[in-house]
């Protein structure tokens, strides 16, 4: 029983440990910048079907996927990194000023780029779960975000965790943190998404 237990414990750590390799090495191919978020894509997707598996982790398949990840990821990259820079800016020169409607503004702005952030994540698994056009899975995302609370707080507090642990560890980003995070928004989304695949 405890031999079982310890045995299912290395098969995961294996697991994650082979999974996050795998997404460094498809960022490194398409030169870190470009190649992070077709490799969080492309590593989300492989944990929804290979399920703590790591003999179904398999480099060509991986490298397939990325391939077809690798535009429409970076369209939504790029989407978000200009969306986020506009609001960013606005909030700068917000805190710069003073006064209560500033203040409010400020709270807004804030708020503004939390949901922005979280609706990326989201729209990462919508874009990997469904085949549709970028400016569908945007409205997807943040329709996602007001209609599953629940699911929504239950991925915020796995994005806690582990960014919570790879400042504890930072090693771990390159061996575990990764692979860990395709996990949680693997798992967390495929709930959000439970109507919608049913159908």
């Amino acid at each position: 029983m405890i031999s079982k237990g310890i045995e299912t414990t290395f098969n995961k750590v294996y697991y994650l440990i082979k999974l996050s390799l795998y997404f460094w090495g498809l960022s490194f191919i398409g030169l870190v910048i470009f190649g992070v978020t077709p490799a969080m894509m492309t590593i989300v997707e492989e944990h929804d079907e290979a399920n703590w598996d790591f003999n179904q982790i398999k480099w060509k398949n991986l490298f397939e996927k990325f391939k077809q990840n690798f535009k429409q990821g970076n369209q939504l990259l790029l989407f978000y990194l200009m969306v986020v820079l506009i609001i960013g800016y606005n909030l700068f020169i917000a805190l710069q000023t003073k006064g209560l409607l500033f203040l409010v503004l400020d709270f807004v702005l804030i708020f503004v780029l939390f949901i922005l952030i979280l609706s990326f994540i989201i729209n990462l698994a919508v874009l990997t779960f469904f085949e549709v056009t970028l400016i569908d899975s945007l409205k997807l995302s943040v329709i996602q975000f007001f209609t599953k609370t629940k699911e929504c707080f239950l991925l915020i507090f796995g994005l806690i965790i582990v960014s919570v642990i790879t400042y504890k560890f930072p090693g771990l980003i390159l061996f575990i943190s990764t692979g860990l995070l395709a996990g949680v928004i693997s798992t967390s989304t495929k709930r959000m998404f439970q109507n919608i695949l049913v159908d």
